[in-house]
């Protein structure tokens, strides 16, 4: 297993954002040759054209161009009051990737799962408009939000509507669904402190789309946190990721 960790840092430290290098591992990634991931068949990389426009609901980096920070920049700085930890990224036994984020929050799993499976919930953090069903075996629908048919320029009847399903449901613990083949695992476990530890896993195949996904999904996370704790949200997630990319490329490539 391949694993890329990063490091985190408190507001005002010097190095925030420094990332360690990481040559020896992205080159093993670089080695490895397009055809050793698994290919989806045709009929699916027909819808996976429109789950790329997807993604870009919160990960507008896929396609937007990102300008050259200026030299010596000290990496992106976290939230205020606020933590800057990292995700990590991980080879799977059968040879896809498996983002991985970890947070501890200062609320109980019952109240953290609501934000992760209510609707009103759900439109103020999560990427794409989604309604679950949970039920395990059901059909989930996603939606491109209306700010990113917006930002991308898509004309009034485009369709942008993928699926997936539901997997598991083990309220309040396990949350499990996919996205287009993608694979979203959420793990909610007590933290023995009235709170709970967070374990948010996301398994894709491209290698190319680590950075962008790595930022977007960092970028949910600070929303879904600072909601939690009753703060007001005044910054632009799609902002925010392109803000962070350039340090998930420093770590994984891309």
């Amino acid at each position: 297993m391949i694993e890329y960790r990063t490091r985190f840092a408190h507001t005002g430290d010097p190095n925030i954002g420094r990332w360690p290098r990481f040559d020896a591992r992205n080159r093993y990634f670089q080695s490895l040759a397009p055809g050793a991931r698994r290919r989806p068949t045709d009929g699916f990389q027909a819808e996976r054209r429109i789950t790329l426009y997807a993604v870009t609901a919160i990960f507008p980096c896929c396609y937007t161009p990102v300008a050259p920070r200026p030299t010596g920049h000290a990496g992106c700085r976290p939230l205020e009051g606020s933590l800057l930890v990292f995700g990590t990224v991980n080879s799977t036994e059968d040879d896809r990737l498996a983002l991985r984020f970890e947070r501890t929050l200062a609320h109980p799993p019952a109240r953290v799962w609501r934000t992760l499976t209510e609707r009103d919930e759900l439109l103020a953090w999560f990427p794409a408009a989604v309604t679950f069903d949970l039920t395990p075996g059901a059909e989930i629908k996603f939606d491109m939000t209306d700010e990113a048919k917006k930002r991308l320029g898509l004309e009034d009847g485009t369709d942008t509507v993928t699926k997936g399903q539901m997997t598991v449901v083990e309220p309040p613990r396990l949350l499990e669904y996919t996205w287009s083949g993608e694979v979203l695992r959420w793990e909610l476990s007590d933290d023995g402190h009235g709170g709970c530890r967070l374990l948010f896993t996301y398994t894709f195949d491209s290698r190319k789309q680590a950075p962008d996904l790595g930022a977007g999904w960092q970028a949910a996370l600070e929303v879904v946190e600072a909601r939690l704790d009753g703060k007001e949200i005044t910054w632009s997630s799609w902002e925010r990721a392109i803000e962070l990319r350039d340090d998930y490329v420093a770590a994984v490539g891309g």
